[in-house]
């Protein structure tokens, strides 16, 4: 018995020695936490929940009530149920197709939807009916044809529209469409300062003033640094106002718009990014920035410089850990919770406050023996 005792003591010794080894050559990150540590990751709803598991979109009401895109409609999350709006032949006023790319929220609580082949919806939430327009080739001040990428919304209660055949914009209270002839538009953000960014597959374009026509930035041909030739497909403002690009293929930078100075991703974050696609960028925390990824999960870098801190990765043997590295969107909602949308593996959810409790776990397809897993937050 006593010799058992002792071995038991002896392999506990080697385990907790392991572990130490682990920590002392592990690198620091923002906030300080044991660096294997990783975010909780909460699925959310049930497997039959969300079409194909796959999310698109997401934003939140001013009820709180959060809304999701799918590939098979529209979807409402109160917290609890699903609720889902699709396409009926036979009803004018409902979602105009179901394959749903973007989304955004006007402030006369209009809901608009931008679909990947059936147009554009407008769903009044007070009434729960949609109006649709759809491209026609007979009307000069139709919508473009083809896929909607993008929407955002001016203070003017205006609407901006990147399609495949530049921008369309829609005037508050109009039916009447205006164009802007740009390349196609991947993505759109209206900054702080009400000046509009432009995404398209040839590089990065600014709007200050409608008047002053569009302004090329960071997007000298003759400069192989530059976003010339590069399609963005993701723009985010952080607190400290610059301005994050995700791009398809040569993964993220961030500009400091007052300088126009860009800056790479390089060092030890090259190398992780396997999937150079960037799907999504949020910050969940000041010190933080995410990028998501399709088929690479999602990389944390610091606000400020850059520098990898951590890489979230699918692992089988950690249920929170995310659920699959195919990342479609992130959204972080007014009360602080991240909302992680994937290809695949359905909809999660991250508090970032909650800290309360962590555990070690062995994970056999990590490098190290055992894995930090935060554990849910007592009740």
């Amino acid at each position: 018995m006593h010799r058992l005792v002792s071995a038991r003591l002896c392999i506990a010794m080697l385990l907790l020695g392991t572990s130490a080894l682990a920590l002392a050559n592990a690198p620091s990150n923002a906030s300080g936490d044991f660096a294997y540590a990783e975010p909780y990751l909460e699925t959310v709803g049930e497997a039959e929940s969300i079409p194909l598991r796959a999310v698109a979109a997401q934003l939140q009401d001013d009820q709180g009530l959060l809304w999701i895109g799918t590939q098979f409609g529209l979807l409402r999350f109160d917290g609890y149920r699903f609720r889902t709006f699709v396409h009926n032949s036979r009803d004018p006023q409902s979602l105009a197709g179901d394959y749903v790319q973007c989304l955004w929220l006007g402030p006369d609580r209009k809901l608009w939807i931008g679909t990947s082949s059936d147009g554009l919806s407008v769903l009044d939430l007070r009434t729960e009916l949609f109006e649709n327009f759809r491209h026609d080739a007979a009307s000069a001040a139709g919508l473009s044809a083809g896929p909607i990428w993008a929407l955002a919304g001016d203070a003017r209660g205006g609407l901006w529209i990147g399609t495949n055949h530049g921008l369309d914009y829609l005037p508050a209270g109009s039916k009447a469409f205006k164009h802007f002839a740009l390349e196609p538009v991947r993505s759109l953000l209206f900054d702080t300062q009400d000046v509009l960014w432009v995404g398209t597959v040839e590089g990065l374009k600014r709007l200050r003033d409608p008047e002053s026509g569009f302004e090329a930035i960071a997007s000298d041909l003759k400069d192989p640094q530059s976003l010339a030739g590069q399609e963005i497909g993701v723009l985010f403002e952080a607190a400290d106002r610059k301005i994050w690009l995700g791009t398809r293929e040569r993964g993220a930078a961030w500009l400091d718009p007052r300088t126009r100075q860009l800056h790479w991703l390089a060092g030890e974050l090259a190398p992780a990014l396997a999937q150079p696609r960037i799907s999504a960028i949020a910050q969940p925390q000041s010190e933080q920035i995410w990028l998501a990824s399709y088929g690479a999960g999602i990389d944390i870098v610091a606000a400020d410089d850059g520098r990898l801190l951590q890489r979230l990765r699918h692992d089988p043997f950690i249920p929170s850990s995310l659920a699959i590295d195919q990342v479609h969107s992130l959204f972080r909602d007014r009360s602080g919770l991240l909302w992680v949308g994937t290809g695949g593996g359905g909809l999660q959810r991250h508090d970032p406050r909650n800290r309360a409790f962590r555990m070690l776990r062995h994970s056999p397809v990590r490098s190290q023996w055992f894995v930090l897993d935060p554990a849910r937050k007592a009740a």
